[in-house]
């Protein structure tokens, strides 16, 4: 969550390369949960210490993670994008105006201001326009791989809200179909039996074909965009795993939705 709110900061590149990260982080604690595991006898006591291990890792992980993440904020071209993300933010913030007049008036230099102008009109000077103030340069267009921020804080955040919410409500529909399926519902399958898939291992091979293509789908989102309405359908295809899931627990002798073979399938 911290190198995602970091990189929202900067082009959107960098949030799919933290995204493909993340999908790399899954199958890393895969390949460590299968090792732990075959390291260790299939008991009570082994399997304990496999998790112990598995988990001691982990939290020496995270903690790598985390100073590989304020690292990254020392990163001169991070450095800059943040500071001008803060400079750009913080009068907003603070509610300032930017107007020389009004910073002298709140400084209490009223006395520059003339009592025959309107406290709304600037005092303009009576010189000519030089040549540098007629002709002035056009602003540059910054490149695709410029490491400016991509959002602009003078937007209203109803407008960004509006822009964003198709994505927004995909994404709430990935999350919650995923979540009505697994954990819950995926880990409480059984054995059928005959696939040779002993009872401890069922849950960790579903869990692995469940990383295996979460990892899959966040590599192929990059070669293609689709736009959101496309998007949505996919999202709504998703909420079928639900009853096939439910189907499969209720039927667990069912030579087809009892078979390990469709649960890895529905996974």
């Amino acid at each position: 969550h911290l190198s995602l709110h970091s990189t929202s900061e900067l082009p959107s590149q960098h949030t799919g390369a933290v995204m493909f990260g993340q999908g790399i982080a899954g199958l890393i604690s895969l390949v460590l949960q299968v090792v732990c595991k075959l390291a260790l006898p299939a008991t009570q006591q082994g399997n304990t210490a496999s998790s112990l291990i598995f988990f001691s890792i982990c939290g020496v992980y995270q903690l790598v993670c985390v100073g590989f993440y304020f690292a990254m904020l020392r990163v001169p071209a991070v450095r800059a994008v943040v500071k001008k993300t803060d400079a750009e933010v913080a009068p907003a913030a603070a509610g300032k105006l930017d107007d020389p007049l009004l910073e002298q008036a709140e400084k209490g230099h009223t006395h520059t201001v003339s009592h025959r102008h309107p406290p709304s009109t600037r005092l303009v000077d009576s010189a000519p326009p030089s040549d540098a103030s007629v002709h002035e340069p056009a602003p540059e267009t910054p490149s695709d791989g410029d490491m400016s921020p991509t959002n602009s804080s003078s937007r209203p955040l109803l407008a960004v809200l509006r822009d964003a919410s198709p994505q927004l409500l995909n994404v709430f529909g990935v999350l919650v179909g995923t979540f009505l399926c697994f954990p819950g519902l995926a880990l409480q399958l059984k054995p059928d039996g005959y696939s040779g898939i002993p009872q401890d291992w069922l849950p960790l091979c579903i869990v692995g074909v469940y990383q295996i293509f979460d990892f899959l789908g966040r590599y192929m989102s990059n070669s293609k965009k689709l736009p959101p309405n496309k998007v949505q359908f996919g999202v709504l295809l998703r909420f079928l795993l639900v009853p096939l899931f439910m189907m499969a627990q209720r039927f667990p002798e069912d030579a087809v939705w009892g078979s390990n073979l469709t649960h890895l399938a529905l996974t």
